[in-house]
């Protein structure tokens, strides 16, 4: 068994580099000009939630500003797919901007459905910026007992 000896600096040193790279990367787009085609790089995700009842999931986007045609959903292979696209609405009119912080772009999201739903019956609801994506369970299948003769 070999002895190292206990070097408290070298592990301040290594949380202090690990720091310094997540801060370079936090801070990346951090005077990034707002005007131009540098939007492309800005992506929109928007946030979830996902609800589980007995009879039904629920899953809520956050889609503000996204127009009801702009959003597409799929259902292949167990899997649910959102996708859209905000658009950034720019005026040439000499306009200025001090900051902007909300995000553009087109987005994808996807989820694993579990086996047990009825894809069928799938419905969805756009409203006030909230999409609302039912999807009703599959009855579930009791299990039949066999009885041994003989």
């Amino acid at each position: 068994m070999t002895i190292v000896r206990f070097n408290p600096y070298t592990d301040m040193g290594t949380l202090r580099s690990s720091m310094d790279r997540f801060m370079d990367r936090f801070f990346a787009d951090f005077g990034r000009p707002v005007e131009g085609d540098d939007y492309a790089g800005q992506t929109f995700s928007p946030a979830v939630d996902i609800k589980e009842t007995q009879k039904e999931y629920l899953v809520t986007a956050e889609v503000p500003g996204i127009k009801k045609e702009d959003i597409h959903i799929e259902v292949a292979d167990n899997l649910l797919t959102l996708k859209g696209e905000r658009k950034f609405e720019k005026e040439d009119k000499n306009e200025s901007y001090h900051r902007v912080e909300r995000s553009f772009g087109a987005f994808t999201r996807t989820f694993t459905l579990p086996t047990s739903v009825k894809t069928e019956a799938i419905e969805a609801k756009f409203h006030d910026g909230l999409l609302s994506v039912r999807i009703p369970k599959a009855e579930e299948k009791v299990p039949k007992k066999i009885e041994i003769k003989g």
